[in-house]
């Protein structure tokens, strides 16, 4: 078996640039395979770099950030150089001459700090292994080794097992492992936890309005409420590596840590913090659900081609689903916020007239074309498997709760995939594997529940649904300015003002629109929407409504504020720098507002059935558990 080792310097990070060396030894009779399919020719070893990142189900081509590759044979500098052909994308072919070992030596640029990608300068450097490192076609499998040569006073983080006695030197079980453990150096903070007795560490790159005891306080419930969940927890060590940087970011899930982006100031107003939890929880959830339970498309991995599954619905909905359970049960937010993220998520799939048409199964399988790639028709054409995932998994979770009398939850079904397939390292075979295994988790067939919901279209009923756990969902068009009539003194509650609501009953024109340097121009022509098939499309700009000037989406909503449904406004409009003039007849303005609450008198049934949802953290009465 060869023996395997990478080294990664930096020694200009300004430059963005990583040097990389592969070396291969002890290669003997072995013969590698080709990326094209079948072995490579004789004397010769492939090696290829991944176009996709695990997670990120979007094909990026890595190689283009690849140049001045070479191979030499021997152990150090001056040996003969080895002929080096590029055969495929990103695949090149060594020819070995009966050398033994060989080494390759490359640069790759890094300057995207995302957290699928690779970043390096003076501050600090960031890397995914799949951005960086080659493998050796037919080798994937072995164990390899990662030297780490960073400047002085840098530390490295990452999920990688150290090997004792040697600074920033690093092993991994084979290429999957290596890859899945994102690296962090530089002058990061480090805060620490354990729960379970399991260390878990929190690395900080960045500063904002954060508090990391309290961060690292909820952190710790929301692993734990996890671990009760799962039944423990499968790993020796996590870690969450987290950038605060000037926006909103992301995560990426891996076996034994996450690579976290968001904003340096969303820690201090409570709806936004609570987000940042969520995005956390969410991404440590993966490390069951999709890094250990997962669809036997997404592992072992094909790195040169998109992997396609119909699952991820389940890998990603119902994490979002968990995770906001998790912070739930855990505490760490208010049963308010709690309710108003599954009132939010309904709304955004209302929102989007693709759900009646793009089943759920449908937009995983084509999520590497669909979800990552998004155009102006996307909100007409699919749905979101991470919205409508999640309360599909809201639905299957009371589906169970309900018809077992409350003796098995969506709980139970995890429970069962981790046993069943994660602990045992198994994929699952596909949507039917996954429903037949949920149904003999809850005892009862899914059949009907999968046809409406996962390989069919159909909407989901709430109202039946939340009552069972004693909440109503309430759907309110808004009025689009709240300012009381100009001469009235009259404050009040919203009743006392219905007269003046009625004035302004509102309209829609059924688009959506983003004003940049002062212009409004039109992002989509919604589907379900008045103006569509109009003379309106993606890429217009609206400069008046009715001869009346417009130049943001406040203005435009002002403008139809006043209209009624039924009546035609004339929009001036550019396109290709070219005026037009196109009218639309106005449709009423949907739901702008949606409230999930407790019902007025909430039965004993609903009670208890809310209190074993959210094991006990929130009442419906709105008294949260004693601390």
């Amino acid at each position: 078996m060869p023996k395997i080792a990478y080294r990664v310097a930096f020694p200009e990070p300004a430059t963005h640039y990583f040097d990389v060396t592969l070396r291969v030894s002890e290669i003997g009779g072995f013969r590698g395979a080709s990326a094209a399919g079948g072995l490579a020719p004789e004397g010769t070893l492939e090696f290829s770099l991944p176009v996709w990142t695990p997670g990120s189900y979007s094909i990026e081509d890595y190689a283009r950030h690849l140049v001045d590759l070479r191979a030499q044979a021997g152990e150090g500098e001056g040996g003969p150089e080895l002929p080096v052909e590029k055969v495929g994308k990103s695949t090149w072919r060594v020819q070995l001459g009966g050398h033994d070992p060989i080494r390759l030596e490359y640069r790759v640029y890094a300057h995207q700090l995302d957290v699928d990608a690779a970043d390096l300068d003076e501050h600090h450097a960031f890397w995914n292994g799949t951005l960086l490192f080659l493998y050796l076609e037919g080798g994937k499998e072995f164990p390899c080794t990662l030297q780490v040569e960073a400047p002085e006073g840098w530390r490295v983080y990452t999920g990688l097992e150290p090997v004792e006695g040697t600074p920033g030197l690093f092993r991994a079980a084979d290429y999957d492992e290596l890859v899945d453990c994102p690296v962090e150096c530089g002058t990061p903070r480090l805060y620490t936890f354990e729960v379970e007795g399991v260390p878990h560490r929190l690395v900080l790159d960045g500063h904002g309005n954060e508090e990391p005891e309290r961060l690292v306080a909820d952190l710790r419930a929301v692993v734990a409420e996890a671990a009760r969940l799962m039944g423990g927890l499968p790993y020796k060590e996590y870690t969450f590596l987290v950038h605060l940087l000037e926006r909103r970011g992301g995560g990426l899930e891996h076996r034994n840590s996450t690579a976290i982006q968001v904003g340096r100031f969303q820690f201090r107003e409570p709806k936004e913090y609570a987000r940042v939890l969520t995005l956390f929880a969410h991404e440590f959830f993966h490390l069951w659900n999709v890094k250990r339970i997962r669809p036997l498309a997404l592992g072992p991995f094909d790195y040169l081609r998109e992997n396609l599954t119909r699952l991820l619905w389940a890998m990603e909905g119902l994490t979002d689903y968990y995770a906001w359970m998790l912070v739930g049960r855990a505490g760490v937010v208010p049963r308010e916020r709690f309710l108003e993220y599954i009132a939010e998520t309904i709304q955004r799939l209302e929102e989007t007239p693709g759900r009646r048409v793009q089943p759920l199964a449908g937009s995983s399988w084509d999520s590497w074309i669909h979800f990552y790639r998004p155009d102006e028709n996307t909100p007409n054409t699919g749905v979101s498997y991470y919205v409508k995932g999640s309360l599909v998994g809201l639905a299957l979770d009371v589906e169970i709760r309900s018809r077992t009398g409350g003796r098995r939850s969506l709980d139970d079904v995890m429970r069962l995939l981790w046993q069943r397939y994660g602990s045992r390292d198994q994929g699952i075979p596909e949507l039917e594997g996954w429903k037949a295994t949920a149904e003999e988790a809850c005892g009862f067939p899914l059949d009907d529940f999968f046809a409406r919901y996962v390989t069919g279209s159909e909407e989901i009923d709430w109202a039946g649904r939340l009552e069972f756990l004693g909440l109503e969902l309430e759907r309110r068009r808004e009025p689009e300015e709240t300012q009381e009539p100009e001469g009235q003194a009259m404050p009040g509650s919203r009743e006392r003002w219905a007269w003046w609501y009625e004035r302004r009953p509102g309209a829609e024109l059924g688009v959506r629109v983003e004003a940049k340097e002062g212009r409004l121009r039109v992002t989509t022509v919604l589907e379900d929407g008045p103006a569509y098939g109009s003379e309106l499309a993606p890429g217009d700009e609206i400069v008046a409504v009715d001869g009346f000037r417009v130049t943001d989406e406040k203005a435009l909503r002002e403008r139809l504020a006043d209209r009624r449904p039924g009546e035609r406004v004339r929009l001036t409009t550019f396109r290709r720098e070219e005026e037009r003039h196109v009218e639309v007849k106005l449709a009423e303005r949907r739901p702008s507002r949606y409230t999930l609450k407790p019902v007025a008198r909430p039965s004993d049934a609903q009670r208890e059935a809310f209190a074993a949802w959210t094991h006990g953290q929130y009442t419906l009465s709105g008294e949260e558990k004693p601390a």
